[in-house]
């Protein structure tokens, strides 16, 4: 993740996923599972002010094909903890 303070006072995000890290398939679904993450936090409440840029890295070839959802929240989590750490 790469991540800044918003000058614009809101959270933005976006999704980098290239052809090396699957095939279509697999990639709109980690575009689908981020869109639903940052949606499901912002309905809670939970939303901050931050420009954020998810990359996803070529890995293993199932890697990603493999990824299940509770992975992937708690993956998130993580990552989205230690922004708003640092950011405030």
């Amino acid at each position: 993740m790469n991540y800044m303070k918003s000058d614009t006072g809101g959270l933005r995000f976006g999704v980098t996923a290239s052809r090396k890290t699957g095939p279509a398939i697999v990639r709109n679904k980690l575009k689908r599972w981020c869109r639903e993450y940052f949606r499901i936090s912002i309905e809670a409440g939970k939303s901050f002010e931050a420009d954020i840029n998810i990359i996803f890295k070529p890995m293993d070839s199932n890697f990603y094909k493999g990824l299940t959802h509770s992975e992937f929240q708690k993956t998130m989590d993580r990552g989205i903890e230690i922004i708003r750490k640092s950011i405030q």
